[in-house]
């Protein structure tokens, strides 16, 4: 419409404006970092999203294959692919014979049209909304889960710091190969990278997942928690940003 179209151009005028006032930029990938006209690479220097080192954790890998979904279900967030997740556990269990279940965890005002769709196809006792956790539940949530599943449309998420939170917890991510997720996830060696925008892919790609030896599992979240300690840690994180902003001044 014309007034996104006007919101859109106003906001790449200001976000030029800032880029162009500021005297450092600090983007939260590489990928961002690239999407930035050329002129602006030499000022900007690239610090990721983390997580308290003390969420670094192992545990016991669960049996069941109960995937996890972790994000807004407001209307404007369709972008991250909910309704291609709960269509993929649908063809799941239906082509592969695998009594998969998935757990959403988030809240929006497009929360009914997915409960609709949960009812369509029949995955009532499959597909469970909880709404917004926290504290304790949300441990429980990602303690119970078999994978977190990140399925966007589009490139609009520059890092999900819900990654960290999982590889932290010693949960296998199975993402989209879109946007920056290419150049954060190593396929098969700390996640697992799925051809987007497909429902088939995303089933084929879950249904190999469940097949995958323990071993192999435990070599992929022992390879994303090691990268978390050495890289994604706030403690990290701090000094140096610390350490950034005092060179810039």
């Amino acid at each position: 419409s014309k007034i996104f179209d006007t919101i859109a151009k106003t906001y790449q005028a200001y976000e030029h404006f800032l880029l162009v006032q500021a005297k450092r930029i600090f983007p939260v990938s590489d990928f961002v970092r690239e999407q930035f006209p050329y002129r602006f690479w030499a000022k900007s220097q690239v610090v990721p999203n983390a997580v308290w080192e003390r969420q670094i954790t192992t545990r016991r890998q669960p049996a069941k294959p109960n995937f996890l979904f972790v994000g807004s279900l407001d209307r404007t967030h369709a972008w991250k692919g909910l309704e291609l997740i709960i269509k993929a556990i649908a063809e799941l269990r239906e082509r592969h014979s695998v009594q998969a279940t998935l757990t959403i965890m988030g809240d929006g005002n497009d929360r009914a049209r997915y409960e609709q769709l949960v009812a369509g196809l029949g995955l009532q006792k499959a597909v469970m909304l909880t709404g917004n956790l926290s504290g304790a539940k949300k441990e429980a949530a990602f303690k119970d889960a078999y994978a977190l599943v990140m399925y966007p449309t589009s490139a609009n998420d520059a890092f999900p710091t819900v990654m960290l939170e999982a590889w932290a917890r010693a949960v296998p991510v199975v993402s989209a190969a879109i946007g920056p997720m290419p150049s954060l996830i190593n396929d098969k060696q700390d996640g697992l990278l799925v051809v987007p925008h497909s429902v088939n892919a995303l089933a084929t790609a879950l249904y190999e997942a469940t097949q995958m030896s323990s071993p192999a599992r435990h070599v992929i979240t022992a390879n994303a928690g090691k990268r978390v300690r050495e890289h994604y840690t706030w403690e990290r994180q701090a000094e140096r940003v610390d350490s950034l902003v005092r060179e810039a001044l």
